[in-house]
């Protein structure tokens, strides 16, 4: 996962009272699970199954993270009872499955929110940045001017 989008995870997690730490944890137990799954088969095939992932999902690499948490919170929001959730999420995620629970039970339209917003104000930033760059070289190109035009009219005023 790009560090971007990491940092972008953590603020999310952090929202939801899970450390740094935790969440680094969970996707590395998320890959080594995945690499398990992929090369010998393990328990988490028949999780991924549930979930609606194939192992096309799993031996091309679009298996992503994220697509796993989305895919335990539509299942929770889905009615999935919590010994099930709980089985399905330590097959995937680990040991630090049961500390990812409240970003699960809040919902994937919740997490894709907290995601997602944040693409959105980085690039409402920039350009808001842009934009108020623009208007300030515009502000001072025009305090230049006028200073140069003062300044001649001066000049002319003292020639007199």
């Amino acid at each position: 996962m790009p560090i971007e989008q990491l940092q972008k995870w953590n603020v999310v997690a952090q929202n939801a009272g899970i450390s740094l730490s935790t969440l680094a944890h969970s996707m590395a137990e998320f890959n080594k699970k995945m690499g398990d799954a992929k090369i010998r088969g393990s328990e988490a095939n028949a999780a991924l199954t549930k979930l609606g992932f194939g192992l096309k999902d799993l031996s091309n690499g679009t298996l992503r993270y994220q697509d796993a948490l989305y895919a335990l919170a539509d299942a929770y929001e889905a009615g999935t009872d919590d010994a099930t959730l709980m089985h399905y999420g330590t097959q995937l995620f680990g040991s630090s499955f049961e500390q990812l629970l409240p970003l699960i039970k809040g919902g994937v339209v919740d997490l894709k929110k907290g995601v997602e917003p944040l693409v959105n104000v980085t690039k409402e930033g920039a350009r808001g940045a842009a934009s108020f760059a623009d208007s300030w070289d515009n502000a001072w190109q025009s305090i230049e001017k006028d200073r140069k035009s003062t300044t001649s009219e001066l000049q002319s005023h003292h020639d007199l």
